[in-house]
């Protein structure tokens, strides 16, 4: 049995999402459902099962931290035209993967759960749709209702004490989740979002810190203000914020 094609997993909470998303709608967007998608042994959700380790992984990483991408990318480098996978493991792609490890221990990457908050593919050939693309998904109030419903879902099946989103338009997205505490978010732009580049939500019983950061596959941290308008000043950021995520799951566990 090809593995790269399995669906089936041994964690409920990936067979829950993986159910959950038959009922994501694309709205009028455009975008490619994945539900029926052939699925990666090691990538982002929905690619793959979310876990850097994919089914190697020892646990589901309930408490940990919740890793928000955009969309999954282009459907014609995900597949061919009759559905084979053109790769089976990103982890060990260059891009996307080797900037998490350049922000993120190994050990704190296996505590990632990485999604996306548009849990599709888009079309045509390039896996960055430019940002007026994304403004439209956040404008689809049809695509945006059923994305924030799953994204509910995943939330309380990890109960993240982290959020991290990679890029403005997640972090846009997320702040239709909790337009309160993140309304400065929803601004999708550097500009809006350095005046707020963290926080703390409430979702339900638990809550979770915030973070925003520049996509780990481009090197934009040029784009935000001096506090954090380089790599290495991103990463005290970031790191500041998984000491929060760290202080919120001791405080969970009553340790």
């Amino acid at each position: 049995m090809d593995t790269a094609i399995v669906k089936s997993s041994k964690f409920h909470q990936i067979v829950i999402l993986r159910e959950s998303l038959r009922r994501v709608s694309s709205g009028g967007s455009g975008l490619v459902s994945m539900a029926d998608k052939h699925v990666m042994e090691r990538a982002f959700f929905p690619g793959g099962n979310g876990l850097m380790l994919g089914e190697d992984a020892p646990r589901f990483p309930v408490d940990g931290t919740l890793v928000l991408g955009s969309n999954f990318g282009a459907d014609e480098k995900f597949c061919t035209p009759d559905g084979e996978l053109l790769c089976v493991d990103e982890t060990n792609n260059p891009g996307t993967w080797v900037g998490l490890r350049k922000r993120f221990t190994t050990e704190q990457l296996e505590d990632c759960f990485f999604t996306n908050a548009w849990p599709f593919l888009h079309t045509g050939a390039s896996n960055n749709p430019d940002g007026s693309v994304k403004q439209g998904w956040l404008r689809d109030s049809v695509l945006m209702g059923s994305c924030l419903e799953f994204f509910r879902t995943l939330l309380r099946e990890l109960r993240p004490s982290l959020i991290v989103a990679l890029g403005t338009a997640p972090a846009a997205f997320i702040s239709y989740a909790f337009p309160e505490a993140l309304a400065g978010w929803s601004g999708n732009a550097w500009r809006c979002i350095d005046q707020q580049p963290t926080g703390i939500v409430q979702n339900g019983i638990f809550t979770s810190a915030c973070v925003a950061i520049t996509h780990p596959s481009m090197s934009n941290a040029h784009l935000r203000i001096e506090d954090f308008g380089t790599a290495a000043k991103e990463r005290e950021l970031l790191q500041r914020a998984i000491q929060s995520g760290e202080k919120i799951r001791r405080d969970r566990s009553g340790h």
